[in-house]
């Protein structure tokens, strides 16, 4: 048995049926888009790229989908909105197609490899956490052994709006008197629960745990809390290092400049040579930043606190943040960035 094959006809109906509401609001943001257009111009590009990137299609998948489009753009002519919309359907459909992917309802794990590490790789909300609890279930149905590593649940974000007293920072420990293991053991609470109830949620905070509270309330159909979750691992530091962070400055975007700073307040010399410096980018513990979503948002936003300098990852990143640069004439130097290392290089030679 596969993988994916103990998914019968009615769990996949089901299933089907849960995604509805995430497809219809994708492709409903979509119809509004391409709404009223008889062709496809710059506007309808960049407000399909936005509503695309927003969705956690994903920064690669949605630059390529975009390239599909205007590349169709130029030879083909559209009529109206729907066969606009069609193309777009037809062009995901073919991306997905290209995986390489034709032996996965068949794919083995090779179990004599011992031990055998699945990586499980997602943006926010995808179902992660759910998906290795079924490949655990099964695999211990099997009647083979499966460690997970228990990680804490963090508060990475909180709604400006959200009726709480929870913090960024704030690890999930309980909910009214359950034990929070999982993001899923959340939805399944909140799910229990009528819009508008009060959720006494044990926290730990600084080292000392505590009762907060949290007030469901309702969005898109779902029962939230206004709060986003990442498992994180705890690492021990020499020196140690503390810091805290606002609610808008969270998320794996922040990671670069986060280490940046970081690295700033552990040298002698002030590295941004009285430079007032923004940027963007992931990063690994090989010191590589990554790519992500919506630079031109966060371009525009280092350009309205009057940055010097913005920092981004090399690549695709940098490509379309000096396309917009040059779009609105932005005052701002644009610096492309693979490593940790090559951005200090880039710095201290700007002295």
């Amino acid at each position: 048995m596969g993988f994916f094959s103990f998914f019968s006809k009615d769990k996949k109906e089901t299933l089907d049926k849960g995604l509805s509401k995430t497809k219809e609001s994708v492709f409903g943001k979509i119809a509004r888009v391409v709404a009223g257009k008889s062709k496809v111009d710059d506007e309808v590009l960049d407000n399909l790229e936005e509503v695309l990137i927003t969705s956690d299609v994903g920064v690669e998948t949605t630059l390529n989908i975009i390239q599909r489009i205007e590349k169709r753009a130029a030879s083909e002519k559209y009529m109206n909105a729907q066969e606009l919309n069609t193309i777009l359907r037809d062009e995901i459909a073919a991306l997905l197609t290209e995986n390489n992917s034709d032996d996965v309802d068949d794919f083995e794990a090779p179990i004599e490899k011992k031990p055998y590490v699945i990586m499980v790789v997602g943006v926010n909300g995808v179902g992660k956490t759910t998906t290795i609890g079924k490949l655990a279930y099964q695999f211990k149905k099997a009647g083979k052994s499966v460690n997970i590593l228990d990680k804490h649940l963090y508060i990475i974000y909180l709604e400006e709006d959200s009726d709480t007293d929870l913090k960024i920072g704030d690890d999930i420990l309980e909910i009214d008197g359950s034990k929070i293991d999982s993001l899923t053991d959340i939805s399944k609470i909140l799910d229990s629960y009528e819009v508008g109830s009060k959720l006494n949620i044990k926290v730990k905070r600084n080292g000392k745990e505590m009762m907060k509270y949290a007030i469901v309330h309702e969005k898109d159909g779902r029962k939230l809390i206004g709060i986003a979750l990442t498992s994180i691992y705890d690492y021990e530091v020499d020196p140690k290092i503390t810091f805290t962070f606002s609610n808008s400055e969270s998320g794996p975007s922040g990671g670069f400049m986060v280490t940046l700073a970081i690295y700033n307040q552990l040298i002698d010399n002030d590295i941004s040579n009285g430079l007032k410096i923004a940027g963007t980018g992931t990063i690994d513990i090989e010191g590589n930043v990554g790519s992500i979503g919506g630079v031109k948002y966060k371009l525009k936003g280092a350009v309205d606190s009057k940055s010097d300098i913005f920092l981004v990852p090399a690549g695709e990143n940098y490509e379309e943040a000096i396309k917009y640069q040059k779009k609105y004439h932005y005052d701002i130097k644009i610096i492309g960035i693979s490593t940790f290392e090559e951005a200090i290089e880039k710095l201290e030679s700007m002295k």
